[in-house]
């Protein structure tokens, strides 16, 4: 799982609907009389991020084993890695996360973040920071899903006030 994915659907649950329907009602779309022009969102990695950030602030994470998913992209997009250095903070919160219960046992951190870390990779992390990443942003997705009563969000703003909300 070295590259990054969107949910399909999750086993057992149709109240989830794909990453990839909820993309389409989110992407940025500079078309005339519509809301997605006012949009942020103008890549996927940039969903799977905020609902990353979701998943770490509320510490919810679900096994990846429980969905179906579709590949994304294998690295970081140009913004978050090179032009707002994004990626560098993603990390960080990802393995603030990780290595939080440890109260200052330096062994035990550095065994999580050479774990979950590989510099050999263009994303940095190595298959078991992956696979956990997933976890928190498919956590992350579901949190905002139910947020959202299941359904992709009716406008930008709608989306926007939710994620505030869970982030707060």
């Amino acid at each position: 799982m070295i590259r990054f994915h969107f949910i399909i659907k999750k086993n057992n649950d149709d109240k989830i609907i794909s990453m990839e329907k909820f993309w389409e009602s989110i992407e940025f779309k500079n078309k005339d009389f519509n809301q997605q022009r006012f949009s942020p969102f103008k890549d996927k990695l940039d969903l799977f991020y905020i609902c990353l950030l979701i998943g770490l602030k509320t510490e919810n994470k679900i096994p990846v084993e429980q969905f179906e998913y579709a590949q994304i992209t294998d690295t970081w997009t140009i913004n978050l890695k090179n032009k707002s250095k994004a990626r560098d903070f993603i990390l960080g919160m990802f393995l603030s996360v990780l290595v939080k219960d440890n109260n200052n046992d330096k062994s035990k951190i550095q065994k999580i973040i050479n774990n979950n870390l590989d510099n050999n990779n263009d994303n940095k992390l190595s298959e078991s920071g992956m696979k956990k990443m997933h976890e928190y942003s498919f956590g992350g997705y579901c949190k905002l899903l139910n947020e959202l009563d299941y359904e992709p969000p009716g406008t930008i703003v709608v989306l926007m006030d939710k994620i505030n909300k869970l982030l707060n």
